[in-house]
């Protein structure tokens, strides 16, 4: 550990505590911090990331000696311990921040990320947090290390106490980062880059990684929030195809899993990188996140040439009256032309579908089991409609008494959080189990897998996936709940919505009504 350090930012430990992805998970990079990290040591900040997810077994007593081993030599000089927050990580978040504010005496505690970002009156409410960085955080992060007052910091709240009364304040937005080409690339010096791989299906060669080539997503998709807002700001080309050949040439990367939110939006961008990949090529093949209007056969065959070798389309659902409730924005016709096309210019398809929406009944979740084993797509990933805070459906759902808890480590994707007047819980669960079983056990998709093995790590891949998706039917089976325990919970305690007290739920609505207002500063 260096004797200096102005900046410690942490990623919160998470797994999933059952469903599909408990099985099939692998880890993926703090690409969010790794920026932050480029960002700031260009002004001269010295900078350390926790990845509490490959650092230790994630329980409280480690965090608390991990931090005493390593930190104890730097901690009165820590200007900033900062941490990005989801809404399932959110909880172990909170505990960790506790922690640092007895270890970083001086420091300021700061979270950002997509939950404080939209409920930072929650954050704030903990007297071991001092601020929310709502939104981009680059240059908000360079100012509280310079020590700028917070009232001086835009895009920023904050806790205030003036004569013994404690008030959440917030100050005015901070402008979008205009050109992304402006910011350094990622600090992948600051973590083991070779540890990270996406998700399972989601690479065929290693190593792997992850990039992010975008911020912002112009649609308005009523289940997803967006922390930076809809403006798209896109790196050009040649800075993509710079950043890939880095991690070609510096790590040995193979296969590249573009995160960002739709990757095929500036088509003349796309094109123009993949021109460059066929010019120069790389050893590098990749696969991105795109939408099934916003694709033509012309842009797909070209990234295939280019080394694309599968998309992930969000579909969610394919009757037309539940894409409407969902805001999609999608017509069903362009779902069956845009996988149609990426059939055809032999790219995989991975088909993301969502349970548990406004208008779902059985016989349309039937239907769509149907419709996906028509198009037979590669890959299946299968949810339960989770509203997080800031979403337009959670304020929808907060308003109508349609939450079933606020328990946010029930906020995973597994587990019915709204209540719809068409499907029980236990008939999202039921369905959500059979349309993955129908979809990935019938035997001429285990066959058509089986036949485009390529290689071990492929045949490792899909062997770790099979057996993962046998362990998630036959826990059914074997017991109602997981033995796995959260680290927040006492050990007799078997995984399930937490009992909140009366006052713990009206305050955690209190905190997070006020999700659309602090949507439309972020």
């Amino acid at each position: 550990m260096k004797k200096d350090l102005d900046c410690l930012l942490i990623w919160p430990p998470f797994d999933f505590p059952d469903g599909i992805y408990s099985n099939l998970r692998t880890y993926e990079p703090p690409l969010g911090l790794l920026a932050l990290a480029a960002y700031v040591r260009e002004f001269d900040f010295s900078v350390g990331i926790l990845d509490c997810n490959m650092t230790f077994e994630n329980t409280d007593a480690e965090f608390e000696q991990y931090i005493k081993e390593n930190y104890a030599d730097v901690a009165d000089e820590v200007k900033v311990v900062g941490f990005t927050t989801t809404t399932p990580t959110i909880y172990a978040c909170y505990r960790m921040a506790e922690v640092c504010r007895k270890f970083f005496p001086n420091a300021r505690i700061v979270l950002g990320g997509a939950h404080a970002s939209f409920v930072p009156d929650e954050a704030l409410d903990k007297p071991y947090v001092d601020a929310v960085a709502l939104g981009e955080g680059e240059e908000t992060l360079r100012e509280l290390l310079a020590g700028v007052e917070y009232k001086d910091i835009r895009g920023l709240a904050y806790r205030e106490t003036v004569d013994g009364k404690v008030a959440f304040k917030r100050t005015f937005s901070r402008e979008r980062i205009k050109s992304l080409d402006d910011l350094p690339m990622p600090a992948y010096d600051l973590v083991e880059v070779d540890k990270y791989r996406p998700i399972l299906g989601a690479f065929k060669r290693l190593p792997a990684m992850m990039m992010v080539s975008s911020r912002g997503c112009p649609w308005s998709c009523s289940f997803c929030r967006r922390p930076v807002g809809k403006m798209l700001t896109v790196k050009s080309a040649e800075k993509i195809y710079e950043e890939m050949k880095f991690l070609s040439d510096t790590y040995g990367i193979r296969d590249i899993a573009f995160q960002d939110d739709v990757f095929t939006v500036n088509h003349e961008n796309v094109f123009r990188l993949c021109d460059m990949l066929i010019e120069k090529p790389l050893d590098i093949k990749w696969h991105c996140f795109a939408r099934v209007d916003i694709v033509t056969p012309e842009l797909l065959k070209r990234m295939k040439e280019a080394g694309c070798w599968q998309i992930m389309y969000g579909v969610e659902n394919f009757n037309q009256g539940v894409l409407d409730n969902l805001n999609k924005g999608l017509e069903v016709q362009q779902i069956f032309d845009g996988i149609k096309w990426t059939q055809e210019a032999k790219i995989e398809v991975r088909v993301c579908m969502m349970i548990g929406n406004p208008g779902d009944t059985e016989e349309i979740i039937n239907q769509n089991i149907e419709f996906v084993k028509q198009i037979n797509p590669d890959y299946l990933s299968m949810g339960i409609l989770t509203p997080f805070p800031g979403h337009d459906m959670y304020n929808w759902a907060l308003k109508e008494d349609r939450i079933t808890t606020f328990d946010w480590d029930m906020y995973y994707g597994s587990t019915p959080i709204v209540k719809i007047d068409t499907l029980s819980p236990e008939d999202i669960k039921r369905l959500y189990r059979k349309m993955t079983f129908e979809v990935y056990f019938r035997p001429q998709y285990i066959w058509k897998k089986l036949k485009s093995v390529r290689s071990f790590t492929e045949f490792k891949m899909y062997s770790i996936g099979f057996l993962g998706l046998l362990h998630f039917f036959l826990e059914k089976f074997i017991y109602s709940f997981k033995s796995r325990k959260r680290v927040d919970r006492t050990e007799d305690q078997d995984f399930g919505p937490r009992d909140m007290t009366e006052e713990e739920i009206k305050r955690a609505i209190a905190l997070t009504s006020t999700a659309t207002k602090q949507t439309s500063k972020t």
